[in-house]
């Protein structure tokens, strides 16, 4: 637990630092790695910028994160819906997570996919949905867990990434292996 509160608090800084230096093109993006990878336990850093976007990924004693991308981490027993983003990911040897963005008007359709699963899964899981509203926006939200906790997975109305505007579905999943 340590651990990985110590990567989401490295993760944050990373995120930071990679968003103010993400304009220096690839000498910086050697720099930071180095820089990043001085900090105690952090471990193969990984800095991709390509047409604006960027990647981090941190590896420290077993454990992975990547913010601003990747893919779908292995060993996920949650399917993943075909046509997301992957907006960030982590895995270690007990836990595996990603995060998706899709398309708005796909949000019922991911309900209606993840509910399947939840139905077909031969776990016991419970579904909780709400609903509220901000600035004029209906933001919806579905989530299952399973009753020991080792599956969570939720999809919500969410702000796309690249735009800024409020347009998008997210799927989170969580596991523990």
């Amino acid at each position: 637990m340590v651990t990985r509160i110590r990567m989401q608090v490295v993760a944050a800084g990373v995120v930071t630092f990679a968003l103010l230096a993400a304009g220096c093109g690839g000498a910086a993006e050697i720099v930071n790695e180095q820089l990043l990878e001085s900090i105690e336990g952090v471990e193969n850093v990984e800095i991709d910028q390509d047409s604006g976007e960027f990647e981090i990924t941190i590896e420290q004693d077993g454990e992975s994160i990547t913010i601003g991308g990747g893919e779908v981490p292995a060993g996920l027993s949650v399917p993943v819906v075909d046509g997301g983003q992957v907006t960030g990911s982590a895995s270690s040897d007990t836990n595996i997570s990603v995060s998706l963005m899709y398309p708005g008007d796909q949000f019922d359709a991911l309900v209606a996919d993840y509910q399947a699963w939840a139905d077909g899964s031969g776990l016991e899981v419970q579904k909780t949905e709400s609903t509220f509203e901000s600035d004029g926006d209906e933001i919806r939200n579905v989530s299952w867990s399973t009753n020991d906790g080792s599956v969570f997975v939720t999809v919500a109305d969410c702000i796309d990434i690249d735009s800024g505007e409020f347009d998008s579905s997210c799927v989170t999943i969580y596991e523990n292996i």
